[in-house]
């Protein structure tokens, strides 16, 4: 993997995971770095491997006091909304399965659905609001995550098996498009290719 396209993949997935968790802690959707008060940062990468773990830290000054539930549900609701944003953004067909599942966390933890932005959790319009407010803040950082993918490698995945978003090549492509595009359902074609450009991999395909 080239270093400097997984440096930019690590920069657009520690800003949007700071967006999500400013929203989660203060209720208040920005891309402003200078607004948070809790920072995510890139811890060293473990041996003979590209596992990358990503640490919350308080860098306010003061001490932080929250809510013992919203330590307790932070990193679920941390790795749904980011699935939510990239299937917002991909127009995936399935992307309400994301708000669907925060609705649920918040509905099982009573206490963190009463606690949170007056009890709107419980509402999945208000969470659909939320979710399109915070795609369109952190558009550049999504643009940035999926950096090395189709270039150096063939897909990533964020987050552990129960709430992970793997971004493939036709994903990525997407995602790092700066015009509005949609990710397609999957098709097989048989095709034949006349020739293949070594410079610049463009050919001509006929089906």
């Amino acid at each position: 993997m080239d270093a400097q396209q997984f440096g930019r993949s690590l920069m657009g997935a520690t800003k949007l995971a700071n967006s999500i968790c400013h929203e989660l802690f203060w209720e208040n959707i920005t891309h402003d770095p200078r607004s948070y008060h809790i920072r995510f940062c890139v811890g060293p990468s473990r041996e003979n491997g590209l596992l990358q773990e990503i640490f919350a830290i308080s860098n306010s000054g003061q001490l932080p006091l929250y809510s013992p539930i919203l330590i307790t549900v932070a990193k679920k609701f941390i790795d749904l909304s980011i699935k939510a944003v990239i299937d917002k953004v991909l127009s995936k067909k399935d992307s309400n399965n994301a708000v669907d599942r925060i609705h649920e966390l918040a509905m099982a933890h009573n206490e963190f659905a009463k606690q949170v932005h007056e009890g709107h959790m419980r509402d999945k319009a208000w969470l659909q609001r939320m979710i399109t407010t915070m795609t369109r803040e952190n558009r550049a950082s999504v643009r940035q995550l999926p950096d090395p993918v189709g270039k150096t490698v063939n897909h990533m995945q964020i987050g552990d098996a129960s709430a992970a978003t793997v971004i493939d090549e036709p994903a990525a492509e997407v995602l790092r498009s700066p015009d509005t595009l949609s990710l397609g359902d999957k098709e097989e074609y048989v095709v034949r290719i006349h020739g293949v450009f070594k410079t610049n991999g463009a050919c001509r395909v006929e089906s």
